[in-house]
């Protein structure tokens, strides 16, 4: 298969997806999670914060910045997890996988993947933040 078609075919896969990564809409608020858990959910939360509102700007920012790609995870080791909310209600639920560049988005209807470069510049300054809000190693 021409790899520019497959290329096509796997971003036509993610377009749902939009609106829970590059098209994130202005949110109300953001809870920050350092977690365990697999494919199955979210095990274990060992700390929680909401976001201040520079924060959460901040944090929308580099989300938005992710290099997101198609590519389908490998494993789903989550060691932390991302709440927005709009207008006071979940909006989704994100855990992400940064030994398999994999994000699972969980949202009104249903459960999806995204991958995203995990090792990259905006992947490395996305896991800092995390390591920041939450002082954890």
């Amino acid at each position: 298969m021409n790899p520019k078609v497959l290329d096509e075919i796997l971003q036509k896969m993610h377009e749902p997806n939009l609106p829970f990564t590059k098209q994130l809409p202005e949110v109300d608020s953001i809870e920050v999670m350092r977690v365990s858990g697999d494919s199955t959910g979210i095990a274990e939360i060992f700390d929680s914060r909401i976001l201040t509102e520079t924060e959460a700007q901040t944090f929308v920012e580099l989300w938005r910045a992710q290099n997101f790609d198609v590519w389908p995870s490998k494993c789903h080791i989550p060691a932390y997890a991302v709440a927005f909310y709009l207008d006071d209600k979940p909006y989704v639920l994100a855990t992400i996988c940064w030994q398999c560049d994999d994000i699972y988005l969980l949202q009104e209807k249903g459960l999806s993947t995204q991958g995203f470069q995990a090792q990259g510049k905006e992947g490395q300054e996305l896991l800092a933040f995390f390591k920041q809000a939450l002082l954890s190693e």
